[in-house]
């Protein structure tokens, strides 16, 4: 479950617009890029009218920037709460495939995913802690809508698929001195207009959300009708589509369609979904709308659903999952899944990109080919979690060896960073990872290529070319190189929770599954703790190697204890404010290991 558990704090980590604090997590960090919270940040956040689909690049240009200017409507108040990921703060479309993700996930095992499971605001609010980050994203959404709609500046449809600063400053302070995302107030941010595109995924979506809260007989806890935002939406995008729109937008058309057919049984949306069916010669995992919306004609139960339209996303899927997961994974010697010639870079080496083999799996788990897809969605699991050249569980502070010295500027510039940069930054970080090796110009700290050879040329490594290495384990820990050591939420976070998840077992974080299976140790790794059981105080030592810093959970997988920034094999720590019962303590070792221990506090 721990993989699965981080990467969910690692989209908790990564929402802008509310400050991080305890008891959620250790990574404090203000709010950023809210009028209301982030001081200096009044009047900054803008809404122009000109549409995200109409840029001239995803991230703009200088003659776009004269056009957004020129559509700018006003400042706005009371619009926050988009996703960020590591040094770029920026909202995204692509962000939109999140909350697609943890809903179809939640469908897909619902005894698994329980109120309070991830520690996160939300929790004990009455619905599972997946479906509140799911909704994160649709909330921010809805609240930009309601504001340019109640201010005359739209009409119904979703803005701010979109939103940035890059055009109106940089991320540095003036100076050129770095900041975190709270500090960045001396620039202008722009939410871009309302579009198709955003609209029909808001439908999407919202349908979505409103079968499953009206399924498990829920009530959303701010009280949104969500099914009349799905169709006013979805009437909106219909109506609000351009000639110029009409080629591109079919796939997440398609996801909406049949979201609302399956909530509503209007014939309609079936008949929407089936021409734009005929454009889809087989399952693309690169186009998660298309993929989104072929899961869910195949998951909907109504009456009037057409068969020979069934038997086409039957075949789609399945197709899908043999070329995504069985078809790659049989060809590689540790059988991991994901799209065989998709090139080294964006989290190949590091995420479990093997989506489309769920839903292949779920077809097809009662008969013989769901066995080999379940049997590669987990032999998959285990690469990216340390069956792999370097023996690396490829999410940061999870196992013994994880990635640190990552690129995320907000905990460079927390209060948690050390200034040695030898421990992993906050749990659930899956970074881009092993990347292709190509000229990237000049060298120099950006460049990727720069622990390869020095500015003259001459070879840092043995053997003295890369290309002679193994691609995956041309890995090297630079957070100042973004392309290994960057990630996003889109493309490796949210994947890397929804197969986790997918794979994980029990109805709530059982923190002994898989860690330890008895209270003695596996193996010292060097690492002690006595006594143990233990009342009052407990001794942590090293043999050898240093202890930078200790974590204590307890039976609920909640952390109870972080010790400060420590250099020293001996600790002890106080018991005294713990009850009795079962806790986990994590040490973490300067060698950028963490090594976890069973600890036992008798009544």
């Amino acid at each position: 479950h721990e993989p699965f558990y981080w990467a969910m704090k690692g989209l908790y980590h990564n929402r802008s617009g509310i400050a991080l604090t305890a008891p959620y997590t250790d990574f404090i960090r203000p709010a950023p890029h809210h009028v209301g919270l982030t001081p200096g940040f009044a009047g900054k956040l803008k809404y122009s009218s000109f549409r995200s689909c109409d840029l001239s690049t995803n991230d703009g240009a200088d003659v776009d920037k004269a056009k957004i200017e020129s559509a700018t409507k006003g400042v706005l108040e009371n619009t926050y709460g988009w996703y960020q990921d590591a040094g770029d703060w920026d909202g995204y479309y692509s962000h939109t495939h999140v909350p697609a993700y943890l809903l179809f996930l939640y469908e897909a095992g619902k005894e698994k995913f329980t109120d309070g499971q991830l520690d996160i605001p939300e929790s004990d609010n009455g619905i599972a802690d997946v479906l509140d980050e799911a909704t994160w994203l649709l909330r921010y959404f809805k609240r930009a809508k309601d504001e340019i709609k109640s201010k005359g500046w739209g009409s119904g449809g979703i803005p701010g698929a979109r939103v940035f600063g890059d055009l109106w400053g940089s991320d540095t302070k003036p100076g050129d001195v770095g900041q975190g995302s709270w500090e960045d107030v001396s620039r202008d941010w722009y939410v871009l207009g309302e579009d198709p595109w955003a609209t029909y995924k808001y439908a999407a979506l919202a349908a979505q959300l409103a079968y499953v809260l009206a399924e498990d007989e829920l009530t959303d806890p701010q009280g949104v009708d969500w099914k009349k935002e799905a169709i006013d939406a979805y009437a909106w995008a219909k109506n609000n589509t351009k000639e110029s729109d009409k080629a591109g937008i079919k796939d997440v058309r398609l996801y909406s369609s049949a979201s609302l057919y399956r909530l509503t049984g209007a014939t309609e949306f079936q008949t929407s979904f089936s021409e734009d069916l005929k454009s889809v010669p087989e399952l693309d995992q690169g186009k998660s709308d298309q993929m989104f919306g072929l899961w869910m004609y195949l998951i909907a139960q109504n009456q009037s659903r057409n068969a020979g339209l069934l038997d086409k996303v039957k075949i789609l899927v399945t197709g899908g999952s043999e070329k995504y997961l069985v078809s790659s994974a049989e060809l590689r010697a540790c059988r991991w899944g994901g799209e065989f010639y998709f090139p080294m870079l964006v989290g190949q080496g590091t995420t479990p990109m093997v989506t489309a083999g769920v839903y292949g799996y779920i077809l097809n788990k009662n008969n013989g080919a769901g066995n080999r897809y379940y049997t590669y969605l987990h032999t998959t699991a285990d690469y990216f979690l340390g069956t792999n050249p370097l023996n690396m569980t490829w999410i940061s502070g999870v196992g013994e060896r994880s990635p640190v010295g990552l690129f995320h500027l907000d905990y460079w510039y927390s209060d948690k960073a050390d200034p040695n940069n030898i421990l992993p930054v906050q749990p659930g970080i899956i970074p881009y990872g092993p990347w292709k090796v190509d000229d990237f110009g000049a060298l120099g700290w950006w460049n990727p290529n720069w622990a390869f050879q020095d500015k003259s040329g001459a070879a840092r490594i043995y053997p003295p070319a890369i290309e002679q290495w193994p691609g995956h384990e041309r890995w090297f820990e630079s957070r100042i190189s973004p392309l290994p050591s960057e990630f996003t939420i889109h493309q490796n976070t949210v994947v890397a929770a929804f197969v986790y998840g997918f794979l994980k077992k029990g109805a709530s974080r059982d923190i002994d599954d898989g860690i330890v299976t008895s209270v003695e140790s596996i193996g010292n790794n060097g690492v002690h703790i006595f006594p143990n059981p233990a009342n009052g105080v407990a001794s942590i030592y090293s043999d050898e190697e240093i202890i930078s810093y200790i974590e204590l959970y307890n039976a609920n997988g909640k952390k109870v204890f972080d010790s400060e920034f420590l250099n020293t094999n001996f600790y002890s720590l106080d018991l005294a404010p713990y009850s009795a019962g079962k806790y986990i303590v994590k040490v973490h070792i300067k060698n950028r290991k963490i090594v976890t221990r069973k600890l036992m506090i008798p009544g």
